[in-house]
């Protein structure tokens, strides 16, 4: 799992990159108005294992979702669960575990499913470690 978060915040701290290169305000873009652009589009894929997916998938698919699970993660796998059905659906012949697959392996997701605060914290902490590595560097650009 620990690898498929660090990857999320790769394709975030990316995205929020592009995001400010391609910023079209007549205002210089700020951290926050920045991270909420980002956050307002899709993210390169669904950052969670085939196992816990299915199971919370499943779980979805009969409206079974522990209520103790809320906001984000809840709406995470309710898209991931609606996306499953849609391609079980147009084909019969498809199991629920050949839609995961395909869906995580090919399909984007319609959010980083993060809050803006955390977001923020991920930059940061991004931020950190690049300073970081720079004073190690002999070599300062």
């Amino acid at each position: 799992m620990k690898h498929t978060i660090s990857q999320r915040d790769v394709d975030f701290m990316s995205a929020l990159r592009h995001e400010v290169l391609a910023w079209d305000g007549s205002q210089p873009p700020t951290l926050r108005n920045v991270v909420a652009r980002v956050l307002e589009k899709p993210a390169p894929r669904f950052y969670v294992e085939y196992e816990t997916a299915y199971r919370y998938v499943s779980l979805a698919m009969r409206d079974c979702l522990p209520h103790k699970l809320t906001g984000r993660r809840r709406k995470m796998w309710n898209d991931l669960a609606g996306m499953v059905s849609d391609i079980m659906s147009r084909d019969t012949s498809v199991t629920l575990s050949g839609a995961l697959v395909e869906v995580l392996e090919t399909r984007e997701a319609p959010s980083f499913y993060i809050s803006g605060q955390w977001a923020v914290k991920i930059y940061y902490v991004y931020l950190s470690i690049s300073r970081r590595d720079i004073r190690k560097s002999k070599y300062i650009l």
